[in-house]
Order: structure tokens, then C-alpha cells, then sequence
């Protein structure tokens, strides 16, 4: 699965939410909503988010894998569901 993926390479690489939000360019609760699997990041973001957190290229590779598990041809949308 992509987020817990994701919320354990941002632990790794030391970052928080917040400096990983504002690097993104989006709000904290949008980085939590990639972590809970509540939506996907765009690939685009996905790419930024891998290379913020050092990530290897085997980990990168299970992210795509993950993330094309997961996207669907509709999953264009980063909306926060409300």
C-alpha cells in the first residue's frame, strides 16, 4: 500500500508534515490524506515526494507499483474529501 509507504519514508528521512506540505506546495492535512490512502498524489507529486525523502531506487519502485495498484484512469483529483 502507498501511503504507509510513504508516512514511513518521510519518518526515515526526518521530515514533517508541514516542511513536506510547503515544499509541495499543499496543506498539511493533504500530506496525511497521501499517508492514510484517503487519496492519491499526483504522479508528478509522487515523483517530488520520493526524491524529498531520498528514497532508493528499490522504494521507488514499490511506490509506482503501489500507486498504479491503486490509480484508476479517473484519479485526476487532489481535493481533501470533506
Amino acid at each position: 500500500m502507498l501511503g504507509p509507504l510513504l508516512r514511513r519514508l518521510r519518518k526515515q528521512s526526518g521530515l514533517r508534515a508541514p516542511e513536506v506540505a510547503a515544499e509541495l506546495g499543499v496543506i498539511r492535512r493533504t500530506v496525511y490524506a497521501y499517508e492514510s490512502g484517503d487519496i492519491l498524489p499526483a504522479p508528478a507529486k509522487l515523483g517530488h515526494l520520493l526524491e524529498l525523502y531520498a528514497a532508493t531506487p528499490g522504494e521507488k519502485l514499490d511506490a509506482f507499483v503501489a500507486y498504479t495498484q491503486r490509480a484508476t484512469p479517473d484519479d485526476e483529483s487532489e481535493a481533501v474529501p470533506a
